[in-house]
């Protein structure tokens, strides 16, 4: 949007398809977006091989409200 803002950041354990690793996660408000966090690149790099043409390949997310 080009807003300039403060942006504060929090290194943190998270748990991703049985995977435990540290991320940088950005404590933006994301509340009225379509996605509440975002995990970028780096938090992925040599962990995930992301395929943008393929969904659930973890299994259907347990909670029905997911998306939103």
């Amino acid at each position: 949007g080009g807003h300039a803002t403060e942006r504060i950041f929090i290194r943190t354990p998270l748990a991703l398809a049985g995977l435990g690793f540290e991320a940088e996660i950005n404590l933006s408000n994301r509340r009225n977006m379509l996605f509440p966090m975002l995990l970028g690149r780096t938090a992925l790099a040599g962990r995930f091989l992301v395929d943008p043409a393929a969904s659930f390949l973890l299994g259907e997310p347990s909670d029905p409200t997911f998306p939103p």
